[in-house]
C-alpha cells in the first residue's frame, strides 16, 4: 500500500490512482502517476537475504586490492631478507 505522512490516508491514495484521466478507447492514463518512493513496513519474506549495495561491493574490492598489495609487499620483504 502507498503511504502518506499522516498514515491514515493509505487506502485513499491507492484509490486515487484509479481516478486518473484515461485515453479514449483504452485504459491507459493520459498522465500516468509516478510512485517516487516506497517503504516496506513488514517483510513477508524472512528467508530472503538482501543483496549488497554498490558501495559495499566497491569497499570489498578495495579491501581485496589492499590485501593483495600487502601480500606482495610481504613476499618482496621476505625475499629481500633471504638474499642478504
Amino acid at each position: 500500500m502507498l503511504t502518506h505522512p499522516s498514515g491514515d490516508r493509505r487506502l485513499f491514495n491507492v484509490l486515487k490512482l484509479n481516478d486518473t484521466e484515461v485515453e479514449p478507447g483504452t485504459e491507459r492514463p493520459v498522465y500516468p502517476p509516478k510512485i517516487l518512493s516506497a517503504e516496506v513496513l513488514e517483510n513477508p519474506f524472512e528467508d530472503i537475504v538482501p543483496r549488497i549495495t554498490a558501495a559495499e561491493r566497491k569497499e570489498q574490492e578495495k579491501a581485496k586490492r589492499e590485501m593483495k598489495r600487502e601480500r606482495a609487499q610481504d613476499k618482496l620483504n621476505a625475499k629481500r631478507k633471504g638474499t642478504k
